[in-house]
Parts: C-alpha cells; sequence; structure tokens
C-alpha cells in the first residue's frame, strides 16, 4: 500500500488522556514506526494508531461476528436458553395439569363439611401444612373434651400448657386428631408445656400429624404435580453445569444471574403446580362457604349473602355449644375474631362471658374475667406462636410455617 494512504499516531497518558508526547512516521508501505519523547510517569503508557483506507482488510461476515459474540458470551447464551426453555416446559406443563377446576356458586354454610377436620380444610384450601393447622386440631381436641388448655399470663409474659383429663380414655375419631392426641399427650392425665425444651415431644407429634393430614387429603383432594417440578429444577442444575463449564469463555456473571431467575422460576410453579381435584374443588367451595357465614359478623351483612334457606335450611340459632363447636374451624379459616364478634352480638356480652367462664375445655390462668373475645383472640395469636417455638429444640431456627400455597391461592 502507498505510504501516503496510511496515517501513523499514538496517545499517551493515563487511559482516556490524550497525550501528545510521542512521535510516529511512515517509513513506506506497510512500515511504520512510534516513539515516546519523554519519560512516561508511572501508571501511563501510550497507545499507537493506525489508520488505512477502508477495504484493505476483509470485514469479517454477519456469520463470523455472530460466532464471536456467541463464542465471547457462552454462558449469558446457555443461561437463556435454559430460562427459555424452562418457561416454555412450565407453561406447557401448567395447561396441561396446573389449572385449577372452576370454582362453584359459593354459598354461604352453616355447617363444616361432614367428616372433616378444621386442619383437613386448612390443609386443602393452602395444599400445604402449617402451624394453624396444628392449633386449630387441638382447639377441636378441646371443644370434644379431649384436651384442656391452659393459659397462665404474667405480667410481660406468658406460658401455655395442655393437659389430658383423667376421663378422657377415648381417642378422636379424625385419624390427624387422633395421631395428634396420642403424640402429645399418650396417657389420660398427661401434662405437656409448650416450651422448647419439650420440642422432642412437639417436633414429632407435629411431623405425624402433618403426616396424616397428608395421607387423608393428598392425591385425593389436590395434587402437587412434584414430578413436574422435579423435571424443571433438573433442567435449572443442567443449565448451571453447563453456565459453570463454559463460563470461563464469557458472560459468567450475567450466566449466574439468568440462573437466579431459573431457580425462582421453579419455585413460582412449585407454588402454581398444586391443584385441587374436582372433588377437592367441590370441598373447598364448602369451606369457602362456611368461612363465609363465619366471617360475617354484621347481619345486614347475613343477608346479603346468598344463603341456603330457599332448600329449607333454617339458620341454626347461636348460642354458646354452637359457638364452640364451630371456633376450631373459624380459626382454621382466619375468621375466629368476626365469629367471636357474631356470637356476641347474638346473645349479649353478659351471656358471652358468663359462657365462656364454663367452657371447661379452655383455662385463662390469672387473666381476670374471661371472655370469648380474649379467648379467641389469645389462640389465634399467641396460642399459635407458642406453638411454633415448641416444636423447635432450643438453638435451632424455627421454620414454623411448614409448606403452603397453592394453584387456587388465598391464605385463611
Amino acid at each position: 500500500m502507498p505510504a501516503e494512504q496510511l496515517k501513523a499516531y499514538a496517545l499517551t497518558g493515563a487511559q482516556g488522556d490524550r497525550g501528545t508526547d510521542w512521535k510516529a512516521q511512515v517509513d513506506g508501505p506497510g512500515h511504520a514506526g512510534w516513539a515516546t519523547t519523554s519519560v512516561l510517569p508511572p501508571e501511563t503508557g501510550m497507545t499507537i494508531v493506525m489508520e488505512f483506507p477502508k477495504g484493505i482488510v476483509t470485514a469479517p461476515s454477519k456469520a463470523q461476528r455472530l460466532h464471536w459474540l456467541l463464542a465471547d458470551n457462552s454462558a449469558l447464551l446457555i443461561g437463556l436458553i435454559g430460562l427459555v426453555a424452562l418457561w416454555i416446559y412450565y407453561m406447557q406443563a401448567w395447561r396441561r395439569s396446573g389449572r385449577d377446576p372452576s370454582a362453584g356458586t359459593i354459598i354461604a354454610q352453616y355447617d363444616p363439611p361432614a367428616g372433616f377436620s378444621p386442619a383437613e380444610l386448612r390443609y386443602l384450601r393452602r395444599m400445604g401444612y402449617d402451624n394453624r393447622c396444628l392449633s386449630s386440631d387441638i382447639v377441636a381436641m378441646g371443644v370434644a373434651g379431649f384436651v384442656v388448655i391452659n393459659r397462665d399470663k404474667h405480667l410481660l409474659s406468658e406460658a401455655w400448657s395442655l393437659m389430658r383429663p383423667e376421663q378422657a380414655r377415648g381417642l378422636p375419631d379424625e385419624p390427624a386428631q387422633r395421631v395428634l392426641l396420642q403424640g402429645l399427650l399418650p396417657s389420660p392425665g398427661d401434662v405437656l408445656e409448650l416450651k422448647d425444651s419439650n420440642a422432642d415431644v412437639i417436633g414429632p407429634a407435629r411431623s405425624a400429624h402433618q403426616a396424616a393430614l397428608k395421607a387423608e387429603m393428598h392425591k385425593r383432594y389436590f395434587v402437587t404435580n412434584g414430578s413436574t417440578v422435579g423435571i424443571g429444577f433438573g433442567l435449572t442444575v443442567l443449565t448451571g453445569l453447563l453456565v459453570f463449564g463454559l463460563g470461563a469463555h464469557g458472560g459468567l456473571p450475567l450466566g449466574i444471574a439468568l440462573l437466579v431467575l431459573m431457580i425462582v422460576t421453579n419455585i413460582l410453579f412449585a407454588y402454581l403446580m398444586k391443584a385441587p381435584t374436582a372433588a377437592g374443588r367441590k370441598l373447598m367451595d364448602q369451606a369457602e362457604g362456611l368461612k363465609l357465614y363465619l366471617g360475617v359478623a354484621d347481619r345486614d351483612e347475613l343477608r346479603g349473602l346468598k344463603l341456603p334457606e330457599a332448600a329449607g335450611h333454617a339458620q341454626p340459632k347461636l348460642d354458646a355449644d354452637r359457638f364452640q363447636l364451630l371456633l376450631p374451624y373459624a380459626l382454621a379459616l382466619g375468621v375466629e375474631e368476626a365469629w367471636t364478634k357474631k356470637f356476641t352480638s347474638a346473645v349479649g356480652e353478659a351471656a358471652a362471658e358468663r359462657a365462656a367462664q364454663s367452657a371447661a375445655w379452655y383455662s385463662g390462668g390469672n387473666t381476670g374475667a374471661l371472655n370469648f373475645a380474649s379467648m379467641s383472640q389469645s389462640i389465634g395469636s399467641s396460642f399459635n406462636s407458642a406453638i411454633a417455638s415448641s416444636a423447635t429444640p432450643p438453638g435451632s431456627i424455627s421454620g414454623g410455617a411448614g409448606s403452603s400455597g397453592g394453584g387456587g391461592g388465598g391464605g385463611w
């Protein structure tokens, strides 16, 4: 190439500087030289530049440029392919088996679905286990006479304990309640304090209760589609191995970010893939109807609900026995305070307080005047917290809630 078509120059200084401590010359066709004109300070340098007309060097093709781009960002490419493949897989799986059956018409239910415990309804609605499953079944056993719940409140603290009365020699009919009672209080007269030093008793009883609920409800009333999610996690692991194996070629940080998105996607679809069966959807509608009845405290609001009187089911009289019978279900459905307010409004505060004093299954300790409002509030909050903490040995980190969530969604 003729020398006059070549141009040589340089830049000196720190990064970004355009210093002039240089000289350059083109000696002839294809030959040029550069030199500094002074000693360069530490952490500075010289950048040499040679300009020549376009077309002297053959430009890379689009295929070559694409190849270089992918080679320089292989981890990013693999992560992107893995994320897109994962979403396609899950969307197809969700359309096939993760969609919930359509809910039916919700009609207020005056009574629980026959043959189902409070914990079973909560376990189905959440499609998973939490401490309210445990506490609602304990309260149900208390109302049935199998357990006495004692709350001993002091100025700055309170203690909870369970006692099995001497006369309670039988066992509950519900399988999950039966294993729970045998785990917590195996013999009449037994007393169990709800504190973490008794976690070796409470923890296994909780696990047995959870297993019994799963045996009763899982697959018959809802499915988790766990194998589908397992394949999704397997795809994520495979993508991760490829990302880290080829990450040295470039794009590793972005590849890792895409792996994190894949993990989040798996967690999301582990929740969404849970779905009730047809029988489970029907039972969930009944439970929702019961929650609707228990949770509406105002009589005017109750009149606005879709009620079953037209089918010959008149609203039962609300008295102390009925209130206590349904309190465990209100606790399981998260509407215990509204249910208590409804009862108090129906019978009056004085009658409600007298009924609370006569509840043999609950002892308020030294709490002063006992009423159902304070009872339901303490059971729904501090009693539930006491169960969570007492199921974990001292020094351990308590997860408390267990598994939860579901395709139909919504917490109680």
